[in-house]
């Protein structure tokens, strides 16, 4: 019969395992009693185990962050691997498990601070992160511009929307555009017939970032005349699966007859499109 005491830190279990928090370069005494024998072997394996976690996400390219965008999702284990189950906890979001050697994190639908615990052999290891919501604030790049055929009054235009901000992934955002009428009707548009703006979704990729269009076109008579109307469509952001929506701004579109010539331009996300009626394009930033 033996029995191995290693420093403070006890005996092993059935499995030959203890465990204790030593700080960096620790030494310690491994004291080994065998009753009954006149020689024995024995061998000690220590190893180091830190809590680490990787974000699902590719970008940012900092998988390790401990910032992360509401609903994304991360690997939490140690490294290197544990050879026996951790006990897992956290204090907000979801953990695919409670018991394993490694937990996938779902980070909460609203911004947070979380702080997730790994109980191995009754000590505990824990992890810190700090939930961040989309901030309703954006940059738009074009990608396409609409043609239509030479003669008709129209613009329109493709574009990408990155939403901020991007030191985290909102890949399991999705922004969603509701219904709106338009309004400030003036000039040559007052005898023009309107519809209601349909719902519109845009789920987010990695990189926070969706595609949205906006075009406009139609016959008109003459004489021709300046006007317009305005498009403000309000927008909200929710977590996907979740029904909880939470307000992003409002988007505004102006549309523009700009004179006799027929030349019109449609806007939205900062960007302005000025096309004429032989489909020649050109964009502005708006103020």
């Amino acid at each position: 019969m033996h029995e191995i005491t290693v420093g403070g830190m006890g005996t092993p279990d059935v499995n030959g395992y203890v465990a204790t928090k030593l700080p960096p370069r620790k030494e310690i005494n491994i004291n080994v009693k065998a009753s009954g024998q006149k020689q024995y072997w024995f061998q000690i394996d220590g190893k180091k185990h830190k809590l680490v976690s990787q974000c699902a996400s590719p970008y940012p390219t900092d998988r390790a962050r401990t910032n992360i965008g509401v609903g994304e999702q991360l690997t939490l284990q140690f490294s290197p691997a544990l050879p026996l189950d951790a006990e897992w906890s956290t204090s907000g979001g979801l953990l695919s498990t409670n018991l394993g050697k490694s937990v996938v994190f779902t980070a909460p639908d609203r911004a947070n601070k979380v702080t997730i615990s790994a109980v191995v052999k009754g000590l505990v290891a824990t992890k810190q992160f700090k939930v961040i919501e989309p901030s309703g604030e954006f940059r738009a790049e074009i990608t396409e511009t609409n043609h239509f055929p030479v003669g008709t009054i129209g613009a329109g235009m493709r574009d990408v929307l990155t939403v901020y901000p991007t030191n985290v992934s909102f890949y399991r955002v999705e922004l969603i555009e509701l219904s709106c009428m338009p309004t400030n009707i003036t000039g040559y548009c007052t005898n023009m017939d309107f519809d209601p703006v349909n719902v519109g979704y845009a789920p987010l990729d990695y990189e926070n970032s969706c595609d949205d269009k906006v075009h406009t076109s139609f016959d008109a008579d003459p004489p021709l005349y300046a006007g317009g109307w305005d498009v403000f469509v309000p927008t909200v952001w929710h977590v996907i699966g979740s029904s909880e929506t939470n307000s992003f701004g409002i988007l505004f579109s102006p549309d523009r007859l700009l004179g006799p010539n027929g030349d019109f331009s449609v806007g939205k996300n900062g960007i302005t499109i000025i096309r004429s009626t032989n489909d020649v394009s050109h964009s502005v930033r708006q103020l």
